[in-house]
């Protein structure tokens, strides 16, 4: 059994308040055996501190930097350098007074009055938390046999040497709440802290948002969401903050805003700012990052990045235009407005050819495995009422000097400017899918790296010009459609609906263990967004007058007057008479269709006050 995330989150809060000298000079040389008031030849207190450092902070194997859970460093992390420089004039200079040591030797001594030495110097006279540097120091150790937490600080009391005097002056060893965390069952890697990465670590890739929280910005005045593995479906209401929650998840993503920044609410105050987290594929459990709102200059804070950079994003906005970011390099993070996406643009590092020129462009290759993906991606979204939607021949059209594509459906074959809006959607996000990975993967060859495996997308209003034929069918086929970019790649998907045919659509596939359905809706004159059971209710007029969609009834406005009119009179609310009655029929003659299934109950109460229908 190994001490938690908690348990170490918690104590490297209350190191923050040591001075390295004591977490790491002080109990090195204790360990080491350094005598007291006898100078001992060949001790060398620069190996001591280097050897603790070399054991107790290097927590990233792969780097040659050490941490530094102490307060007085210029950063958390420290040059290969640190214990025979920094560390090493903070000894010599600072700490004289404690120590018997004769210039450019290696005889070391504790000066006899060391502990008074070492007392008057604790920072604001502040002890050492003693189990909070137990917790350091015996991270990585099998403790099955200390759960207790004393027992802990007497092997730390009996493994350093620590004696009487020094405990009952240097050290607190009072227990903290957070020691009665239960013990986890494997060792703490330092991606589940969320700390800092080293200056000479890479920071490591493939991450999907796992956390979102919004305070005081937007419509919101908080907001927390957690998306979903694989699919998170974000439904509500107009104006409750959908495209802003996707505008604030693209921004945690990639540290860009596709649009205008989020708004500080005026009422926020200190409080606002956007947390998130982003996991890799083997990360743990994570603190967010926290970004918050500077009034002074009435920006955003810079976006702190993350030690795991989020695979290649792509966000379909519900106006056409879509934003990309590839994470090699992490300057590619471009927005294209609906028209550049088809004619291309070339600017700074907006360049893109645009579907047009990349059709040809792809289909003339002599390696066309491109354009075979865009095919097969393309033939995955199709409608069935349209049917498979295939790359037709290169065509001319009038005031056009360009080689206009063709699409071929079940109607004929038509330039694809000439396409239908639903058309033109599925068109441009096939081909932003299929664009974002081709040049992630010339990008990846360039710099000698792997492809990522993970891609997040972002759809907001995915039901936008689309048939309800479509609705039905575009969110299952997405799912599926993105093995055609590679076997190995893994999509995360954040999509924003209104429409009760998206919904419906995922009764198939949705997946309680990788998938959720989140709700926006107003409590208490508060926006607040909470998580729903993904039930299937079958029939489309059911999830209508479900809690996602929350109609009373699934017809009319004018249909739903009327039958409430109706039943207030039949409930006895509304005095019952021939006059009323005949209204509120006629009313449901002109809202109701013949066979709706409200007349059943109509119909007879309406003849006893003389009403024929």
């Amino acid at each position: 059994m190994y001490l938690s995330v908690k348990h170490i989150a918690h104590a490297l809060e209350e190191l923050r308040n040591v001075h390295p000298f004591y977490g790491i000079t002080f109990i090195a040389c204790k360990k080491a055996g350094l005598r007291v008031g006898e100078q001992t030849e060949g001790f060398s207190v620069d190996a001591a501190t280097r050897s603790h450092m070399e054991e107790h902070h290097k927590p990233v194997p792969s780097s040659q930097h050490f941490f530094q859970p102490f307060y007085k460093s210029s950063g958390r992390w420290l040059a290969p350098k640190y214990p025979s420089s920094g560390l090493q004039a903070i000894n010599t200079q600072s700490f004289n007074p404690a120590f018997m040591h004769e210039p450019n030797t290696n005889s070391w001594a504790w000066a006899r009055n060391y502990v008074d030495v070492l007392e008057i110097k604790l920072p604001s006279r502040r002890l050492i938390p003693a189990y909070a540097l137990c917790v350091w120091l015996y991270r990585r150790c099998d403790l099955t046999r200390f759960r207790c937490p004393s027992s802990l600080i007497d092997k730390f009391m009996s493994d350093y040497h620590i004696s009487s005097d020094e405990r009952d002056r240097l050290f607190n060893f009072s227990i903290p709440t957070y020691a009665d965390t239960p013990l986890g069952e494997e060792i703490v890697s330092w991606e589940d802290l969320s700390l800092p990465r080293p200056p000479d670590v890479e920071p490591a890739s493939g991450g999907r948002l796992t956390y979102l929280c919004v305070k005081g910005a937007g419509p919101v005045s908080s907001m927390e969401m957690e998306p979903a593995e694989r699919l998170t479906l974000v439904a509500g209401d107009n104006g409750l903050g959908k495209t802003f929650l996707l505008d604030c998840a693209w921004w945690a993503l990639t540290g860009s805003w596709a649009g205008m920044p989020a708004a500080a609410r005026e009422d926020g105050g200190r409080r606002v700012s956007i947390e998130f987290t982003v996991r890799g594929a083997q990360g743990g459990e994570q603190r967010p990052r926290r970004v918050r709102y500077d009034w002074k200059r009435l920006i955003w804070e810079d976006h702190p990045g993350s030690d795991t950079l989020a695979g290649l994003v792509v966000y379909a906005c519900v106006d056409g235009s879509y934003a990309v970011w590839d994470p090699i390099g992490q300057e590619h993070a471009s927005v294209y407005a609906r028209k550049e996406i088809w004619d291309g643009v070339m600017e700074g590092d907006r360049k893109i050819e645009g579907l047009v020129r990349d059709w040809r462009n792809w289909k003339t290759e002599d390696d066309d495995a491109t354009f075979q993906t865009f095919e097969a991606v393309l033939g995955g979204l199709s409608p069935s009422d349209l049917g498979i939607l295939k790359p037709g021949p290169m065509t001319r059209i009038p005031h056009d000097r360009r080689e206009i594509p063709t699409i071929e459906h079940r109607y004929g074959q038509v330039p694809i400017v000439y396409a239908s809006a639903a058309v033109k959607r599925v068109l441009s996000l096939a081909y932003l899918m299929v664009w974002a990975w081709h040049e992630h993967q010339i990008h990846c060859r360039m710099a000698k790296r792997v492809p990522e495996r993970r891609m997040v997308v972002l759809i907001d209003e995915i039901e936008a010009h689309l048939h309800p034929r479509w609705q039905r069918q575009l969110l299952p086929s997405l799912v599926n459609v993105v093995r055609h970019l590679g076997e190995q790649v893994e999509a995360q998907l954040i999509v924003s609906t209104h429409s009760p045919l998206v919904m419906a659509s995922t009764e198939t596939i949705f997946d309680d263990a990788k998938d959720a359905l989140l709700h926006l809706d107003l409590q208490n004159d508060a926006i607040a967004l909470r998580k729903l059971d993904h039930v299937k209710y079958g029939k489309i007029d059911r999830w209508l007058t479900s809690p996602v969609f929350g109609l009373e009834y699934p017809r009319s406005v004018a249909a739903e007057e009327a039958i409430k009119e109706a039943r207030k009179l039949q409930k006895g609310e509304v005095e019952p008479t021939p006059e009323s009655v005949g209204s509120v029929s006629d009313r449901l003659c002109l809202s109701l269709a013949d066979d709706d299934d409200f007349w059943p109950r109509w119909i007879g109460f309406a003849e006893r006050y003389g009403v024929d229908l």
